[in-house]
């Protein structure tokens, strides 16, 4: 009796069958209009993996090492880590709730703000951070692509004559790396994000294989680390100041997300616990990774300095 009657009171669907229903209008088409049921097919372990793959990246993995250089503590990073990962998660949580109830994304979801034509500055100001987002995180990707290169076929690759000027800060094998690792990625941009979930679980488990991995190979290449990396030291106002930058730095690498959550929160309820979890935990893999180099390379430097005295 319940069922029979919520199902009277429920208001009819339109949009069920997509190829059924057409676009009205200049400011409607497929894309824009709400997501049909058939569609909504993120489970709440895809939003989960998307979240918590997400964090791994190079410029989260090189949050804990640079940070150093404004003289915070491993333990004032890492506490700066989850503020700015928790103040991510809220404003993720909440930008997504309207998307998640009424399964529109980013482009219709800020007109409740921006109105009809103001909505498109924002689209517009948000395809062009797209743009230098995607440009940023292709090259770090090749910049790993040209080491694995260098690793696979040694000299062979090394050995490739550069043909490009000094001013273009890249040389000619670096572009090849970069041309392949636009090239693997390219195909991926035909997925739509609504078939893209069991992608985010793949990501979620190679990354995390890979990322620590990496740290116990530098942890018994180098055998341990060295946390002491600060190479100034800052207390009082300027320590407050300089934890705010922190946090900063790590908020800035999750702004695009925050942004455009809609176009995911559409398919399922938000789940913000992999955001939480993954990125302190990259920026402190990040950091013992770097810390066990960094002690290397004191004692190398120590070693040749008394060499040289000697």
């Amino acid at each position: 009796m319940v069922s029979r009657l919520a199902k009277a009171l429920q208001a009819q669907q339109t949009n069920d069958d997509s190829h059924q229903e057409k676009s009205h209008g200049r400011w409607s088409n497929i894309d824009l209009e709400p997501t049909p049921p058939a569609k909504r097919n993120w489970s709440a372990w895809y939003f989960f993996a998307f979240q918590f793959s997400i964090a791994f990246s190079p410029t989260t993995y090189n949050i804990g090492s640079s940070l150093y250089a404004i003289g915070l503590t491993w333990q004032t990073i890492i506490v700066a880590s989850f503020v700015g990962t928790g103040l991510c998660c809220v404003v993720i949580f909440f930008n997504a709730r309207g998307a998640t109830l009424y399964h529109v994304g980013f482009p219709v979801y800020v007109r409740i703000c921006a109105g009809i034509y103001g909505s498109l500055w924002f689209i517009f100001i948000r395809m062009i951070v797209a743009i230098f987002y995607m440009g940023t995180q292709t090259y770090y990707a090749s910049r790993m692509m040209d080491v694995s290169l260098r690793c696979i076929f040694g000299h062979q690759w090394t050995d490739i004559p550069n043909h490009l000027p000094e001013s273009a800060k890249i040389t000619t094998s670096q572009m090849i790396a970069f041309f392949l690792t636009w090239l693997f990625q390219f195909p991926f941009a035909w997925l739509h994000p609504s078939k893209a979930g069991p992608l985010f679980v793949v990501k979620s488990v190679l990354s995390p294989i890979a990322y620590i991995a990496t740290m116990i190979w530098a942890l018994v290449k180098f055998q341990g680390v060295n946390l002491d990396l600060a190479k100034i030291s800052v207390s009082g106002g300027q320590l407050g100041w300089n934890f705010m930058r922190a946090v900063n730095t790590v908020v800035s690498g999750v702004v695009p997300p925050m942004v455009n959550i809609a176009d995911l929160a559409r398919y399922v309820w938000p789940l913000t616990a992999g955001l939480f979890v993954s990125k302190p935990l990259v920026i402190l893999i990040g950091l013992f990774t770097t810390a066990a180099g960094a002690k290397v390379s004191k004692h190398v430097m120590l070693q040749t300095i008394t060499s040289n005295i000697c």
